[in-house]
């Protein structure tokens, strides 16, 4: 059986029990120790990029929440600027 790519062997090794030569064996570990290291960046990665969208998500929620109180604040004044001329006066009883 021939494979051609070293995780290949490493499966083909481990499934049929085979032993192999010291110059084989290191190489193995050192792809199998590759191959740990690229999953942990990956998954570094990925979490990484998860942070980063959740601060994103965090900043414009800021943003809005922000535009929402000077809207608030500008509709108060605005209420209160077309109010100030209405006066309010109480009608008198008749005694």
């Amino acid at each position: 059986m021939c494979v051609s790519t070293s995780p290949a062997v490493i499966d083909l090794f481990l499934q049929q029990n085979l032993e192999v030569a010291a110059g084989v064996r290191q190489q193995m570990q050192a792809d199998a120790s590759a191959a740990l290291e690229a999953r942990k960046s990956d998954s570094l990665a990925a979490i990484e990029a998860r942070q980063n969208a959740h601060q994103q998500g965090l900043w414009e929620g800021v943003a809005i929440g922000g535009a929402g109180v000077l809207v608030l604040i500008a509709v108060i004044l605005g209420v209160r600027r077309v109010s100030r001329n209405f006066a309010i006066t109480k009608k008198s009883q008749p005694a």
